[in-house]
């Protein structure tokens, strides 16, 4: 009994972990993903600022996109964008939140790998119990998150940003930060749902591991 506890608390240890290693790897990846944007702007329609080309437009996202995660960027001036002072703010806040989800990734990363590795020396070897709860946390987490994005995606989009960041310099003018116009809000749509793929592939990738491996127990233990 005092075993089975164990196991079962250890379990949902690895399945947590689990869990925000598949979320934040999936933020990293798709903040990584930089076809998404060419894509959108035939997608959603993004017109071209004036004078300038699809290359420079191009090339200006990529810096916002190298500043952000790229640590040797410690100023952010884009090549072909004015931006205020609350702009500039805004984007090293930004910066210092995608560094914060790396750092949550690679702990998770290595605790994982962690627990998982020393689960063999706690007599739990044979239990895939974890997949299968990291499977379901995830489901939760999606229907969490998707439920508040279908009835009123402008809602959730402006809550989410007074939940990370303390001030309103996020409430970007287009007069004097015009990035902003080739950044709209269905932009982020498109993000959140290539995140949201993402979470939910793992999650069925998840449970058929969790089905082969107890499958595959079963099998063994029938013959």
């Amino acid at each position: 009994m005092k075993n089975s506890k164990k196991q079962y608390f250890y379990s949902w240890f690895i399945s947590i972990s689990l869990c925000i290693l598949i979320i934040s790897g999936s933020i990293i990846i798709i903040f990584n993903s930089r076809f998404i944007y060419p894509l959108s702007i035939k997608i959603l329609n993004i017109s071209l600022p004036e004078n300038m080309s699809y290359d420079t437009l191009i090339n200006n996202y990529n810096y916002m996109i190298d500043f952000i995660t790229q640590r040797n960027y410690e100023i952010f001036n884009l090549p072909n964008f004015q931006s205020s002072e609350n702009g500039i703010i805004h984007f090293i806040e930004v910066k210092n939140v995608y560094w914060k989800i790396l750092y949550i990734f690679v702990i998770s990363l290595i605790s994982t790998i962690t627990m998982i590795y020393f689960k063999n020396f706690k007599n739990f070897k044979n239990n895939y119990t974890f997949l299968k709860t990291s499977s379901n946390i995830l489901i939760f987490v999606v229907l969490l998150l998707t439920a508040p994005a279908i009835l009123q995606f402008d809602f959730a989009f402006d809550l989410m940003h007074m939940i990370i960041f303390n001030n309103d310099y996020w409430l970007l003018d287009s007069k004097t930060d015009p990035i902003i116009n080739i950044l709209p809000q269905n932009l982020f749509l498109i993000f959140f749902i290539a995140i949201l793929g993402i979470i939910i592939l793992n999650m069925f990738i998840l449970r058929f591991i969790y089905n082969y491996l107890n499958g595959g127990e079963n099998s063994n233990e029938q013959n």
